[in-house]
């Protein structure tokens, strides 16, 4: 028999409405809010909030990490993989790792940026924001 679960509404509704909300803020990559949302969504209420502690976390220095491989090295493929090299081990060791797949979506925003500009990143703190609340 098919079946709906809690979870499953959990994910759709909270995916919904971050895209909905990235789009009335006039947020670029706005459909990025939902994907963060997917990857939040967890069992209990309690480990969802830890998760989301971990994912703002990861991708705040994601964001700091992009800021200076990109802007001193340069947008080159090879550079997002040597930033992943050091990056994740970092947020292994400050216990942020459940961050990871969510800080590769902004890494690779900024990436596709070709410039990190403050509004940009006020752009992806803000689809991070809506994404994880």
């Amino acid at each position: 028999m098919f079946k709906i679960g809690y979870r499953t509404i959990k994910t759709a509704l909270g995916t919904a409405l971050a895209i909905y909300i990235s789009q009335l803020l006039h947020l670029q990559n706005f459909a990025s809010a939902g994907i963060i949302t997917i990857l939040c969504i967890q069992i209990t209420q309690k480990r969802s909030l830890q998760a989301s502690w971990a994912r703002f976390a990861a991708c705040c220095l994601a964001i700091v990490f992009s800021y200076l491989f990109f802007e001193l090295i340069g947008y080159h493929p090879f550079v997002i993989g040597v930033l992943l090299l050091i990056f994740i081990p970092i947020t292994v060791l400050l216990k942020i790792n459940e961050g990871i797949v969510t800080s590769s979506v902004i890494i690779l925003h900024l990436y596709m940026s070709g410039g990190i500009t403050l509004a940009f990143i006020w752009n992806e703190v803000q689809l991070i924001t809506v994404g994880i609340g």
